[in-house]
């Protein structure tokens, strides 16, 4: 299912939940980064699922898929360390960081499960997971473009 049809289906499930409160459903993501792409699409977050217009549902899903962030600096509160866990290893082409299960899919950075000591280990597995990565969509996109 599309991003959007998950958001209509919490508005009908979810409609007397607050958007962004603490028990409305996040899609997987972190509660904060979910408040924070709510308030981005202009949606207050006290808003019952049900008050939301499909228009701002649209926007939201937008935001999910397409959101672009611009990094201000680091958080006084050491929130700039690296998270543990991500999707296992053992179901990750590694020289293309592609799903082994779903096609097309790839991954790069922290959302692989790879952790390692402080001191830009973890910037530097981030670089490289997203070169690669990108490289291989960059493959895939060039082979079907020439089909």
């Amino acid at each position: 299912r599309s991003v959007l049809e998950q958001l209509l289906e919490a508005k009908k499930t979810d409609s007397g939940k607050g958007i962004g409160g603490s028990t409305s459903p996040t899609f997987g993501l972190p509660r904060r980064l979910w408040q924070a792409i709510v308030h981005r699409s202009g949606v207050a977050e006290d808003l019952t699922w049900y008050h939301v217009k499909n228009a701002d549902l649209r926007k939201i899903a937008t935001n999910m898929c397409a959101c672009e962030l611009t990094v201000e600096g680091k958080g006084t509160f050491k929130d700039e360390f690296v998270t543990a866990g991500g999707v296992t290893l053992k179901g990750v082409n590694m020289k293309r960081l592609e799903s082994k299960s779903v096609e097309g899919l790839y991954f790069a950075g922290e959302v692989l499960d790879i952790d390692g000591i402080t001191g830009g280990y973890n910037f530097q597995s981030a670089w490289t997971t997203g070169w690669t990565a990108g490289r291989a969509v960059a493959e895939q996109a060039a082979s079907a473009s020439s089909e």
